[in-house]
């Protein structure tokens, strides 16, 4: 048996609850925005030293991730026939 089938290497998911707290109140100001522009604000209003992907599995463990916005580039391009 492979070694990489038999073990879990994945480790479980740790919450910063000071920061989850910080994003919570951030999306209740900004409910439009995503983590993308979370991130934008805790990085340069606040001083977080804190990548993106690091809010985005916040975001994610809490769920409040938003859908991405649709494409609009296909309904662009129906009536060109």
């Amino acid at each position: 048996m492979r070694r990489a089938t038999s073990v879990d290497s994945r480790r479980p998911a740790r919450l910063n609850e000071g920061l989850a707290a910080r994003i919570a109140a951030l999306i209740q100001g900004h409910p439009t925005f995503g983590y993308r522009r979370l991130w934008a604000l805790l990085r340069f209003r606040d001083g977080q030293r804190i990548t993106p992907k690091t809010v985005y599995r916040l975001c994610a463990l809490k769920r409040v991730v938003r859908p991405p916005a649709p494409d609009d580039t296909a309904a662009a391009g129906a009536g060109l026939d």
